[in-house]
């Protein structure tokens, strides 16, 4: 029990070495979140080295042993499941809008005509140009009332909107491993204080205790812990009921019976059982951040570049500016709804193609 807290013990040291600023190795991590992601890494390779190297213990064979299947079984779900997942249509859509986003936030320069927030039209132009006309060949997406174009800050900005959903994500599934992992295989006193700290947390609707936090913790670090330790909380729910339900099952009292460590039962047995909920949550939660991200930024919290930007940008197209050219506000939001629906597109053909596999 006490080796799986072992990463999270080594990243109370780790942070206390890197706020204090004693440790000259920590000297390249660039931001917080760097420092908890290495952290995390640290933690785990050292826990999978003590049991893979220490303790020879061949954790995938025990994976494959205890599922109950063998391995031509699972080539043969594996096969199914990829064919149901690309019959779905719109994943290829999907595939598409993520790939032209991931291509901005990689290669940001191939759709930048101007420098990111230029005002291209000055006050003295801006009166007698047709900035505010239809997009056209020089500006596809238009101009913002600003004078700058709309589709090269959205470019130079797309690294943003997934930095924020992806750092959030990684930390929930941390989180919601650990806590669930604990409350659903200890049970006793560990469940019900766990259960008490996550159903506290879960009880607040999420825009308002975000608000709450952000008005007391502005900071962006304080924004991406407060993202992934709720979506962490949802998890670490689901997490447990699922390892209630694999706890009775054969494979589960056989491996206690024959003598495996909680390490392996917890990550040999039950987790390897409980991964497509794991990937269903979090490709919602993935979803559900950029919407609250975006929400947050255009209340006035802040928000990751993005959010922020598109935020002020609704924000100066309220009223008569948004009837005169809706098309700023149009195209700018219609590419954040284009992302979450793409990412919800795949969370269903996911469910869809985990639900074949498994009655296969």
């Amino acid at each position: 029990m006490y080796l799986i807290l072992l990463p999270y013990l080594l990243g109370i040291v780790f942070l206390t070495a890197y706020f204090l600023g004693g440790n000259k190795l920590l000297a390249y991590v660039a931001d917080f979140q760097s420092a908890m992601l290495l952290l995390a890494i640290c933690g785990l390779v050292f826990v999978l080295i003590h049991y893979f190297v220490k303790e020879k213990i061949n954790l995938f064979k025990t994976v494959r042993a205890n599922i109950g299947v063998d391995r031509g079984t699972i080539t043969r779900k594996s096969k199914l499941f990829i064919k149901k997942f690309f019959s779905y249509k719109a994943v290829w859509i999907a595939f598409i809008i993520l790939f032209i986003f991931l291509s901005m936030a990689i290669k940001p320069g191939v759709f930048l005509k101007y420098e990111p927030f230029e005002r291209i039209y000055r006050d003295y132009v801006v009166r007698s140009s047709d900035f505010d006309s239809t997009p056209s060949r020089t500006h596809p997406l238009g101009v913002s009332p600003a004078g700058q174009d709309i589709l090269t800050n959205l470019a130079f900005l797309a690294r943003s909107v997934i930095e924020t959903p992806i750092t959030a994500a990684l930390y929930s599934i941390i989180i919601g491993i650990a806590l669930g992992a604990m409350a659903g295989h200890f049970k006793g006193v560990i469940d019900r204080v766990l259960m008490i700290i996550v159903e506290s947390i879960l009880a607040f609707a999420p825009i308002m205790l975000f608000m709450l936090v952000l008005m007391v913790f502005p900071s962006k670090d304080i924004r991406i812990w407060m993202f992934a330790i709720y979506g962490g909380c949802t998890l670490a729910k689901i997490i447990r009921g699922e390892f209630f339900s694999l706890r009775e099952r054969e494979f589960v009292q056989q491996a206690k019976a024959t003598g495996c460590s909680e390490f392996e039962i917890i990550f040999g047995h039950l987790l390897p059982n409980s991964l497509s909920s794991i990937i269903l949550q979090t490709t919602n939660f993935l979803s559900q951040v950029i919407m609250y991200d975006a929400m947050l930024a255009f209340l006035g919290f802040g928000g990751s570049g993005w959010a922020q930007y598109l935020g002020n940008l609704f924000r100066s197209y309220q009223g008569y500016a948004f009837r005169r050219a809706p098309w700023a506000v149009l195209f700018s939001g219609g590419f954040l709804f284009a992302l979450i629906i793409s990412i919800n597109i795949i969370g269903e053909a996911l469910r869809g193609a985990m639900e074949v596999k498994e009655n296969a």
